[in-house]
């Protein structure tokens, strides 16, 4: 941008300077060919007021003259080859110095621009990586509560089916103890009154007037004994029925709780 810029006013101070070069030199030309005319139209007037031999001294003294500025105007033409050639090369210097900073900034510019991308670079990088590393950590945390929780979740329905097992465990062996209890008692029971309607029926019998109030006393000791056997064994089975039917209601139940 900055060299095609200045190309074409560099351009135009060139052709400046050749063509104040050139109108030096023709100048230069003008004024010796100028002076030496005018030197020779004084010559040949002198030359014609003058002896001969003051003729060739005059002539050999306008001759010297015009040598002296012939090689005033090369020298005068070199004077102005050289400073052009100076010029020229303080421009070619100004140019390659222009050129030198136009490079060291386009240089700057781009490893500006390469450093400020790799600094993008790396920050995106470093946030991918903070944030994935975040991610795992919260996805890690999350996967240690939820097991936590799981965990104190199943201990807490462990000791819950636990609980509820030993509180069934216990009314179950409270109703088996119960039961056999009352069948105990019943027992107990049925067994006294065997033995005491057993003892009346042996002194009714002893006390028997006759074969036939015997056979009498026989026959209503063994109704009743009959009677109470069958009201006893009534009752015993009425009580395991019992005890079955609630025992199979708590084994249902524990089932169905996953007990």
């Amino acid at each position: 941008m900055v060299n095609s810029s200045k190309a074409p006013e560099e351009k135009a101070q060139e052709d400046a300077l050749a063509k104040a070069k050139e109108e030096a030199v023709t100048g230069a030309k003008r004024k010796v060919m100028a002076k030496t005319k005018v030197d020779a139209a004084a010559r040949s007037k002198k030359e014609a007021l003058l002896s001969p031999k003051e003729g060739a001294a005059a002539w050999a003294d306008v001759e010297a003259m015009a040598q002296a500025e012939r090689e005033a105007a090369v020298s005068a033409e070199r004077e102005a080859a050289a400073r052009a050639e100076q010029e020229a090369a303080a421009r070619d210097e100004q140019r390659a110095r222009i050129k030198a900073e136009e490079d060291a900034r386009v240089r700057a510019e781009e490893e500006a621009r390469t450093a400020l991308a790799k600094a993008e670079r790396e920050a995106r990088v470093k946030a991918e990586e903070d944030a994935r590393v975040r991610a795992e950590e919260e996805a890690r945390e999350a996967r240690l509560r939820a097991e936590e929780e799981a965990r104190l979740r199943a201990a807490g329905e462990a000791a819950a089916r636990a609980e509820e097992e030993a509180a069934a465990r216990a009314e179950r062996e409270a109703s088996l103890a119960s039961c056999f209890q009352t069948v105990v008692a019943e027992t107990t029971i049925y067994s006294k009154n065997v033995l005491e309607n057993r003892s009346a029926f042996i002194e009714k019998l002893l006390a028997a007037e006759s074969f036939g109030s015997a056979i009498r006393i026989q026959s209503e000791y063994a109704k009743t004994s009959c009677a109470g056997s069958i009201a006893y064994l009534i009752k015993i089975g009425d009580l395991y029925r019992n005890f079955v039917t609630r025992s199979f209601n708590w084994h249902r139940h524990l089932t169905s709780v996953g007990i």
